[in-house]
Parts: C-alpha cells; structure tokens; sequence
C-alpha cells in the first residue's frame, strides 16, 4: 500500500480530528498499524500534532449519555463504547467508575468488558 497525498491527508484531518487509529483504518481500508507508522513518520517530521491524548477531553453531557445508554445494554462491550466515543478504553472505565460512585445506573463488567 502505497501512502499517497490523498490518503495522507485524509489521515492528517481525521487524526487532529481526534478519531482513533482503527477509526482511520477502516476509513482508508488499511491496517491500524500502518497508520500508526504513517502518524509517526508525520509526527518526527512536524506535519502532526504531537499528542493526542483523547483522554484530556472533557467529557460533554452528550457523551456521558452514550456512555451510560452503552454500558446499560447487554453485550456492548468496553472497547466498542471506547471506538463509538473516540476515547480510549481506559478513559471510558474510569468515566464509569466515577458515574458508579455518583449513583448512575452503570454495572460493572467482567474482565472481557461485557455485563457481570
């Protein structure tokens, strides 16, 4: 596969646009890693913003909605919450933690991300 202009513009708008890798690889029908190659290579050459980190983003009251209406419905797991938000698994876990603490409808899960 060859990174051409189009695709590697395409990968720099949805990457400042905070979507995930797998996000742009499915978009440009590639691998997740390739586009984290390509990232890096755009990164050490200055053509990317550096960090990314999704997880400073707050989080909107649309998003808590998504997140409490997924995480309620039997067998969506983690990672698919995480993918529909654009956040990292980690940072919807611990979304769900703090919205646990403060009496929101939100079960733990098992080790494989689904309902207990």
């Amino acid at each position: 596969m060859a990174w051409d202009e189009q695709r590697t513009c395409t990968l720099i708008d949805l990457w400042n646009a905070g979507k995930s890798a797998r996000q742009i690889a499915d978009k440009l029908g590639i691998t997740r890693n390739a586009v984290i190659g390509k990232a890096d290579r755009l990164r050490k050459r200055g053509e990317l913003v550096e960090s990314r980190k999704d997880d400073n983003r707050p989080w909107t009251d649309d998003d808590v909605a998504t997140l409490i209406a997924q995480w309620g419905e039997g067998g969506v797991r983690t990672t698919d919450i995480a993918r529909q938000l654009s956040r990292s698994v980690s940072s919807v876990a611990m979304m769900a933690v703090r919205l646990r603490k403060a009496g929101e409808p939100v079960p733990r899960k098992t080790r494989a991300g689904l309902p207990s």
